[in-house]
């Protein structure tokens, strides 16, 4: 009877950390879906910047900005394919969110490109989707920042401790 209660013993320590294991770890993927998520977004992102700059007219392609903006963004997008991590793509992303964003602002209200460049429906469309992407990565930025604080906050319980112990969980770095 006496060799039967540290196994017992022994059993419930095991499911009970078994148990943590998976709650932290749920959270942890819930975090990391996030981020690929996120990580995505920006990949589409540059993508459309891609299109939108044209090493022969990058005037017209940016509906009429200059030459400067077409640099800005070509700098950018060349940061972003050389990003060791998902920091570096985001800022990479936010320089070339802000030149974006004057574009997309002077477009949508209506003023005339500087070298009065007439706007055709594919750069309406593309304009349009720049927009929606950036959008959509401010609350992919948000939604991680949350799943991750939620993940690190379970890490710091006396069961998440012994979690981080016994199975090396790590914590997130925030992105804002």
């Amino acid at each position: 009877m006496r060799l039967y209660i540290p196994l017992i013993l022994v059993f419930g320590v095991s499911v009970y950390l078994l148990l943590i294991h998976g709650r932290i770890a749920r959270k942890r993927r819930a975090a990391e879906a996030v981020l690929d998520n996120l990580e995505a977004e920006v990949r589409q992102r540059f993508a459309l910047i891609s299109r939108l700059i044209k090493p022969d007219k990058p005037a017209k392609g940016l509906g009429g900005y200059d030459e400067a903006a077409a640099a800005v963004l070509s700098k950018a997008r060349e940061e972003y394919l050389y990003a060791y991590d998902i920091q570096a793509e985001l800022n990479a992303e936010a320089a070339a969110g802000a030149v974006l964003d004057k574009i997309i602002a002077h477009a949508e209200t209506g003023g005339e490109a500087p070298d009065a460049v007439s706007e055709d429906e594919n750069f309406k469309k593309m304009r349009q989707d720049l927009k929606t992407s950036g959008e959509n990565i401010a609350s992919y930025k948000k939604a991680y920042d949350a799943a991750a604080g939620i993940y690190n906050e379970s890490l710091k319980s006396f069961a998440g401790g012994l979690a981080v112990k016994i199975f090396l969980f790590q914590p997130k770095k925030l992105l804002q």
